[in-house]
């Protein structure tokens, strides 16, 4: 087991309740009572997802067998995940009634992919108060057009013929009013523009070729049927919304429309994967044992992550994966060096076989601990840039989303050249420690230097590269020993392309915005 122990500390109420007996009988209810609320709540949203898939969604499915299945994260893939094939993130707050804006972050071009061999999807979401929740109303319709009018303009760029009949005009459900439909339209041509300027979509003739017909969206949701029937001439984009507002009075627990928002507030760590794989077992314990139980299930569960596949990027030789992607002795089985960014350290990586390496950056979930992430940024990109040539190197997080891809995205804009099929800059190769050593302390390597841990770098040279005087003496380094003194490096456009990049190969890849 590497999980790390913790102590609780003793507070002051757990002292007091030594002494006495009627304090320690009112925290002992107190517990029990919270407990038994947890559990509570767990179960009632839980049993409220099964109920909107099992009344809505299941029936909806069928009359579409055709078309797959994509969850949209975070809240739709408690829904999907019995049948989704894919999976997209179109947030809300892209959306939101005076944003109305467009991402160059999440671009979702999986999904063309799909609808290019089943000609069309369905998407599903829920929402707490909204029939539709704004991802369907305003995100999607917004990034459809977009999309739509971006072919035409790269067809243009491409010199290949206008299409015919080639809708690019807003689609909205009706929910949106005339007067806002008219706000989002004028809008949409700096979206447009934005998105061909950026060089965001970094394959334009590979989305010219693969979009045969305009995007379409529609809506359903429990009390409101589709509006008009399909179109064959569009790839049509079923935005189902899962959650009735208008529950039957006869059900026996507290129906929570969008039941799966938010989960990291009651979910304790259980995620879609582990319910429908214990659903039984979970829905079928007692109210007041639900909340022990998902804990037990998640505790015992031998890897707490959606995704355990790891995904090499491009033509080189880094991987993206999951912390059980770096589970030794495996691991070594694939990997010359592994960069671990996560705070959780298995026993065995500080003894890999001889010529591996491995390095930790002891860096914690999300933004609790992004000061930490830039900290190590340096020593990271460092550590890849040294193995790069002929290396097989995995970069991995906890679950292959957010931190290592970030470290990934980094490493791309340095070391790569951004076109497409991607690859090294050709001197990559040429890069080794001694070098950076000298251009940091203006002295050769001493063959009887400290190695830092296994990591195969120096620990002089590690604590010379931490923190924002390390991330400068890194990029000069790199910028003078692969001949990149006209270049502007580490640009919000450039790790915009380098985050297509990545989820061309690593659909899950979705770095937070604080990590970002």
């Amino acid at each position: 087991n590497t999980s790390t122990r913790w102590t609780k500390p003793v507070s002051l109420a757990t002292k007091r309740s030594e002494a006495c007996p009627i304090v320690t009988v009112a925290l002992h209810i107190y517990r029990i009572q919270e407990l038994m609320d947890r559990s509570a709540r767990l179960r009632n949203r839980l049993l409220s997802v099964d109920y909107d898939v099992d009344t809505f969604v299941k029936p909806l499915l069928a009359r579409y067998p055709e078309f797959p299945v994509i969850g949209n994260e975070r809240c739709g893939a408690w829904y999907a995940f019995p049948f989704q094939t894919a999976s997209c993130y179109f947030k809300s707050t892209d959306g939101h009634a005076g944003t109305w804006n467009f991402s160059l972050k999440r671009l979702n071009l999986q999904i063309i992919t799909v609808l290019s061999k089943h000609g069309g999807c369905l998407i599903l979401d829920a929402s707490v108060r909204k029939a539709l929740p704004d991802s369907f109303s305003r995100t999607i319709p917004i990034w459809a057009v977009v999309i739509n009018r971006i072919v035409v303009k790269y067809r243009e760029d491409l010199g290949y013929p206008a299409l015919e009949n080639w809708d690019t005009n807003l689609h909205a459900p009706w929910l949106i009013s005339d007067e806002e439909q008219g706000t989002i339209s004028s809008m949409l041509n700096n979206h447009v523009e934005s998105l061909h300027t950026s060089g965001a979509i970094v394959n334009p003739l590979k989305l010219v070729k693969t979009m045969k017909r305009p995007l379409r969206p529609s809506w359903v949701t429990p009390e409101r049927n589709l509006d008009e029937n399909l179109d064959d001439k569009y790839y049509n984009i079923i935005c189902v919304s899962c959650s009735t507002l208008q529950p039957p009075d006869e059900l026996k627990f507290d129906y929570f429309a969008g039941a799966a928002d938010d989960h990291e507030a009651w979910a304790l760590n259980l995620n879609p994967r582990l319910f429908w794989n214990h659903r039984n077992e979970i829905l079928g314990a007692l109210e007041e044992e639900t909340a022990s139980l998902v804990e037990s299930i998640v505790e015992n569960d031998s890897f707490n992550n959606e995704n355990i596949e790891c995904n090499v990027i491009g033509g080189t030789n880094i991987y993206i994966g999951t912390r059980r992607s770096g589970r030794p002795p495996n691991c070594w089985k694939k990997f010359d060096a592994i960069l671990n960014v996560t705070n959780l350290h298995y026993d065995d990586m500080d003894r890999p076989p001889p010529g591996k390496n491995y390095l930790q950056m002891p860096v914690e979930e999300g933004k609790r601990d992004r000061a930490e992430l830039e900290r190590w940024m340096a020593v990271g990109i460092a550590f890849v840039a040294l193995h790069a040539s002929n290396r097989r190197i995995l970069i991995h997080c906890a679950q292959g989303r957010d931190r290592s891809v970030a470290v990934a995205m980094a490493c791309i804009v340095l070391l790569c050249e951004l076109t497409n099929p991607l690859d090294f800059r050709a001197n990559v190769s040429d890069l080794v420690q001694n070098d950076l050593y000298q251009f940091v302390f203006y002295q050769q390597m001493d063959g009887e230097e400290e190695c830092y841990r296994s990591s195969g770098l120096s620990s002089r040279l590690v604590d010379a590269l931490l923190g924002r005087k390390g991330r400068d003496i890194c990029l000069e380094w790199l910028r003078s020993d692969l001949q990149l003194t006209d270049e502007v490096l580490g640009t919000k456009s450039t790790l915009r392309i380098a985050l297509q990049f990545v989820q061309q190969y690593r659909n899950s890849a979705s770095p937070s915005r604080s990590t970002m």
